[in-house]
């Protein structure tokens, strides 16, 4: 009886090896190795810099000779940075349009800019969306940042005129 409990165990382990090499990867002694199958499955996309979304223009794009000749005309200019999907752009930019369209809206260049043209953004020291600059003459008037109030982006652009 021993010994055939012996055989029985002893079948078991050469028939389950198999099965457990296959399940490691690795081949049996003495049997020949799979062939590799192939995979059906495409490789996944990698993210280049190139898929960052810019923000929705809700305002005319910078554009540097629009913005100069608008300095050397001594008009003030308004630049809003913005960010795609960022929580404050996505709060500040309805209650700007609102004020934008009102009647008693600032007599000012507007250019909008998306925070992902670092060369325009490090030009005038901004590092987050939801800034606000006021330039007149080429220099900096005022700075507001992460304003997203009605009332407290009314008042700052109240402040337009009296530069």
């Amino acid at each position: 009886m021993a010994h055939h409990f012996a055989c029985t165990i002893a079948t078991i382990l050469l028939c389950a090896f198999p099965h457990v090499a296959k399940a490691q990867n690795t081949v049996p002694p003495g049997a020949s190795p799979a062939k590799p199958t192939a995979s059906t499955q495409p490789p996944s996309p990698v993210a280049s810099p190139s898929a960052v979304q810019k923000a929705q223009l809700l305002f005319p794009a910078f554009n540097d000779v629009q913005y100069r000749g608008s300095q050397a005309a001594g008009r003030p200019s308004l630049l809003v940075f913005a960010q795609n999907g960022h929580p404050i752009w996505l709060k500040q930019a309805p209650t700007l349009q609102v004020i934008m369209r009102s009647a008693d809206r600032v007599d000012a260049d507007v250019f909008q800019i998306d925070i992902t043209d670092q060369a325009v953004c490090s030009g005038f020291k901004v590092t987050t969306p939801g800034t606000i600059l006021v330039m007149k003459d080429g220099v900096e008037r005022l700075r507001g940042n992460g304003m997203v109030r009605e009332a407290a982006l009314r008042k700052f652009l109240r402040l337009v005129p009296t530069l």
